[in-house]
């Protein structure tokens, strides 16, 4: 059995409007929702996110020079299923950002939509989307189609309280 971590930050820089427009939607402290996870063959801890313009992974100190992670969750994950994510993610690094996606988000929240009118499928991918995928796919939690086009870092942490266990912030 290995682990993965499901993180939730803001950036370490003060003015970052994307940032201050998802937090005051959604109503949190945190805008990016990211997983960390080990590799034993390199002994090193790794982000993977969608960020910027697309899809990557980010050393820890890197990382932590641009964001402030405020919380995180222990999953347990099963060695292939590790592996296999692993695998999934470094396919898909370099895959765009959902650039129109979060604005079909807001629109959704502001006027009660029920699904995104910039739903991309896995053409591009928004943090949110791309952890909510992982967590179905790699950890065998159920979200629906409609809600990875939908769902903000609010709903992944609200699955990850149900889910997985908080662990202290380092």
């Amino acid at each position: 059995m290995k682990k993965i971590i499901i993180g939730f930050s803001k950036p370490r820089q003060f003015f970052k409007p994307f940032s201050w427009a998802i937090r005051a939607i959604e109503r949190t402290s945190y805008s990016h929702v990211y997983i960390k996870s080990h590799s034993d063959s390199l002994d090193i801890d790794l982000i993977y996110q969608a960020s910027g313009t697309q899809t990557n992974f980010m050393g820890i100190q890197h990382f932590k020079d641009h964001a402030k992670t405020l919380y995180e969750f222990e999953a347990d994950i099963l060695e292939e299923k590790h592996k296999e994510f692993m695998r999934w993610a470094i396919e898909n690094s370099g895959a765009k950002y959902g650039m129109k996606q979060p604005l079909g988000i807001l629109l959704i929240k502001v006027f009660n939509l029920s699904r995104n009118p910039f739903d991309n499928g896995r053409k591009a991918w928004v943090c949110s989307e791309l952890v909510g995928f992982a967590l179905e796919k790699f950890l065998d939690i159920t979200i629906e189609k409609e809600s990875l086009e939908t769902i903000g870092p609010k709903g992944i942490f609200e699955i990850c309280l149900k889910h997985f266990k908080s662990i202290e912030v380092t």
